[in-house]
């Protein structure tokens, strides 16, 4: 019997590899941990209302939004909420450590730092993303 988990006949999405060339590593043939942190990736880098009309008008987060706000706590809280919204109602593949999700200002950036920890629950994998965010984009 085939593995449930490479079987794509009843798949709700199929996604890129978007994170593949922003390494120095060969290019690959994405495995589950990166289709997830590279849908979570997508979710966050499109503003809400971006898809139109057509697709699906109410995807996407506020994350960008927040990034021209001023640099402080509630700022960070804000787009840690956003976040949680946002994966909440549009990743229902994963479910999030809500108590080691964080954003954090940092005025060396100037932006914040971020970490997002989920749980796979394809296959109870337990996964964090951390990166950067300013107003001039994600590292």
């Amino acid at each position: 019997m085939a593995d449930p988990r490479t079987n794509l006949s009843n798949a709700t999405w199929i996604d890129v590899n978007t994170l593949v060339t922003k390494s120095v590593l060969p290019d690959r043939v994405a495995d589950i941990t990166s289709i997830y942190a590279s849908s979570l990736v997508n979710l966050f880098n499109c503003p809400i209302g971006a898809r139109g009309p057509i697709f699906e008008p109410e995807y996407g987060c506020v994350f960008y939004e927040l990034l021209q706000e001023p640099i402080d706590e509630l700022t960070a809280q804000s787009i840690r909420l956003g976040l949680i919204q946002s994966i909440g109602r549009w990743e229902s593949r994963i479910t999030l450590d809500f108590s080691d999700t964080w954003v954090v200002p940092d005025f060396r950036i100037p932006g914040y730092k971020l970490r997002i920890s989920y749980t796979i629950n394809l296959t109870g994998a337990r996964e964090m993303i951390e990166f950067e965010a300013s107003r001039t984009g994600v590292a």
